[in-house]
């Protein structure tokens, strides 16, 4: 995409070009992914750069996303915070961040090298899996471990913190054990 803005009859304002996606939030910050960097900005004014080298592939298996045509970047329900993907070359996990939409505070970074399960509107509770393991990010801060030996998540509810998951238990009979 190219993106502009205009205001009535005013002259066209150009904010970007090559725009792999975009969300514009309730009071006017844009934000928007360029050659896989993140970025916010107001228009009529200078962008700035959030980060870098997003891992842009959907990472939500119930697609459930707030953010227009982007991928791998979230804008919370309520327009005041970003979560996003950043690559680590696998291709089915990415670390992930949050910072606030006016870049006041530090980005901080959730999870590394995990899958994003499932999310709360306003990202109050955000649910991960690393390998086997159930991790919760509470009120955007580093997620922490909840849970090992999970196999598959079958349905969440952050709200209530609930959520049910299948584990596989290996059996270690040997064939003794089914003669007489």
């Amino acid at each position: 995409y190219t993106l502009c803005y205009q205001t009535g009859k005013e002259e066209l304002e150009k904010i970007a070009s090559g725009v792999q996606g975009y969300y514009v939030t309730g009071d006017h910050k844009v934000v928007y992914v360029k050659n896989n960097n993140l970025y916010v900005c107001e228009p009529g004014e200078k962008e700035e750069k959030v980060d870098s080298d997003l891992k842009v592939s959907r990472l939500v298996p119930d697609g459930r996303m707030l953010d227009s045509d982007m991928s791998g970047v979230w804008v919370s329900q309520d327009g005041k915070n970003l979560l996003w993907a950043v690559n680590t070359g696998d291709e089915d996990s990415a670390d992930f961040y949050c910072q606030d939409i006016e870049l006041k505070g530090e980005k901080v970074k959730l999870a590394s090298d995990s899958t994003l399960v499932d999310r709360t509107e306003n990202f109050e509770s955000i649910l991960f899996k690393k390998d086997d393991a159930l991790y919760l990010s509470k009120g955007m801060e580093k997620a922490e471990k909840l849970v090992s030996g999970v196999e598959d998540v079958m349905s969440v509810d952050l709200e209530k913190e609930t959520f049910f998951y299948s584990t596989f238990v290996e059996s270690t009979a040997s064939a003794m054990d089914y003669v007489e």
